[in-house]
């Protein structure tokens, strides 16, 4: 026998890296050393700009760009034999293989078979395909891009197919046609095939473990049927969508021996022209509208629970303190253009320097912390009169309405358990006109690592649109958003969840009176909050 080559045309997540890695076992195939692509080695090590293979952004979506893998001129094939032939002669089979079977896979590669075909002597081909439901789920969770769908998998899913059943027609003298649902069901039957096909793998061994990519990770691990498992990830609307283009090809179905999948039957569904005529009945019945009320007991209970969440913010037992330095001084940085005289609360201080800060400012200073460690520092250990550092929360404030000029909070925003309310609040004991300053972390601080790690403490770091949006519904007006270093944020920035420079600062207005901006909303229920 002589030697030949053997390439494996099977799409992405098709089992083809699993089949690679335990055919790789055989004594006498010869394939790349780690279990490498001949893609990725054709390419060489600047593979985006080789010049050599092709390349995409979404490599798994390579059938949305076929003239770029069918295209001869996409490949300089002696540059990509002389890569692929050095790569092959490092295997731990190069010298002891008799014959050597020389083994390569890419998905892309079903699309350039011919290529394969004019460049190798002694060329067999693997066609295998996968079940369409299970392939669309494993490409759309893998990938994991917001504009990969589901519809765009299934239909790159048809394109490969059809590519397949071109392959093997033409090709069938050559080539070895699977399903990955007759590998995983019948792997000896398999084995006989491929040792029919070529004998040279006499020695193969289907339940062997080998390395892959599954649902699992990248393990090694035996043949295992993970369909069940990728189905059960798609919701009926992915099955339905999925539906939809494989309805269009009912040749292709029926050459794999596939079916389209029922939705399940107990599933309920409405349309948009059901939701219309039921809206329609119920107009018809004038039904009254009754606000929404809560009775006394249930207050009640609604106020325990909402205690009992506010409690997990009473974690410290040490004292919340701080060096003050010219970035630290937040009263200093946020507050210069502030009168001397005026009463500005300071909420969140824990143990009491901001107030300290704002009394050197010449302010009537207040503060409001929480826990009785940080009230017996600030009081005994910093001078604070009791009447003006305050054990309270946040969210219901011990003071009379429309008291202060300024409210400040620094790093304090993130941690209300209810933001409404917490700006509700600050509103309340504002006079008219009166500021709001709040500084708080940018929205990243809720992910792991970089330089704002997660934070059990926090409820929510907003972005600035979203703390700008949370203002302005609780009576807000004239907000300004600012970097740290009270540059003004962009606009196009406000969604973002990282700010470049740091912490979002907000200021803004309290309003005695104001108009309706969204129609969905009655404003009238702030006029209420502030005469409670």
């Amino acid at each position: 026998m002589s030697d030949s080559y053997l390439f494996l045309l099977i799409p992405n997540d098709s089992c083809s890296t699993w089949l690679q890695n335990n055919l790789a076992l055989c004594a006498n195939c010869v394939a790349f050393p780690g279990g490498r692509t001949g893609k990725g080695i054709g390419a060489g090590d600047n593979y985006a700009n080789s010049g050599v293979y092709p390349n995409q952004e979404i490599n798994k979506l390579f059938s949305e760009n076929i003239p770029l893998w069918a295209g001869r001129d996409s490949y300089d094939w002696d540059v990509i034999k002389d890569r692929w032939k050095a790569a092959w002669s490092q295997h731990e089979h190069y010298h002891t293989a008799n014959p050597k079977i020389f083994m390569e896979k890419s998905p892309t590669a079903l699309f350039a078979a011919d290529m394969y075909v004019e460049n190798f002597d002694n060329v067999q081909f693997i066609i295998m395909t996968r079940n369409p439901y299970a392939m669309s789920e494993g490409m759309r969770r893998t990938i994991n891009r917001q504009d990969v769908t589901i519809g765009r998998c299934i239909k790159h899913w048809v394109r490969c197919a059809e590519q397949q059943i071109h392959n093997y027609q033409k090709y069938k003298d050559i080539a070895l046609e699977l399903t990955y649902e007759e590998l995983v069901r019948d792997p000896r039957g398999v084995e006989q095939k491929i040792r029919e096909f070529i004998p040279a793998l006499h020695d193969v061994d289907l339940n062997r473990k080998a390395e892959a990519h599954s649902i699992d990770g990248l393990k090694s691990k035996p043949l295992m049927d993970f369909n069940s498992r990728h189905i059960q990830n798609l919701s009926s609307q992915d099955i339905r969508e999925i539906n939809r283009e494989l309805e269009k090809v009912p040749e292709i179905l029926e050459y794999f021996g596939y079916k389209l999948m029922p939705v399940s039957a107990y599933m309920y569904t409405a349309s948009e022209e059901e939701i219309e005529e039921d809206r329609h009945k119920y107009e018809l019945k004038n039904f009254p509208h009754v606000p929404f009320s809560l009775e006394d007991s249930q207050l009640l209970e609604l106020g325990k629970k909402f205690a009992t969440c506010l409690l997990t913010q009473d974690f410290e037992k040490r004292v919340h303190d701080y060096a003050i330095n010219e970035d630290t001084n937040k009263p200093w940085k946020y507050l210069q253009h502030v009168p001397k005289g005026s009463k500005v609360l300071f909420v969140g201080a824990g143990a009491g320097r901001e107030v300290v800060c704002g009394q050197e400012m010449g302010f009537d200073a207040y503060g409001v912390t929480m826990g009785s460690n940080n009230i017996n520092f600030g009081r005994e250990i910093l001078g604070l009169d009791a009447s003006h550092f305050v054990n309270s929360c946040i969210e219901l404030l011990p003071f009379p309405a429309e008291f202060f000029d300024v409210v400040a909070g620094f790093q304090i925003f993130e941690h209300a358990m209810s933001p409404l309310l917490f700006l509700l609040e600050q509103g309340r004991v504002l006079k008219d006109g009166g500021e709001l300053v709040l500084e708080w972390p940018p929205a990243c601080a809720h992910s792991a690592g970089g330089d704002h790690p997660e934070s059990p403490h926090h409820q929510v770091c907003y972005t600035p649109g979203q703390g700008r949006a949370l203002l302005m519904k609780a009576g807000f007006r004239n907000v300004s958003l600012y970097y740290k270093d009270m540059s003004p944020i962009p606009e196009e920035k406000w969604w973002q969840g990282e700010q470049g420079k740091g912490y979002t600062v907000a200021k803004a207005n309290k309003l005695a009176n104001f108009e309706n901006e969204w129609d969905e909303i009655d404003y009238d229920f702030i006029l209420k909050f502030r005469e409670l």
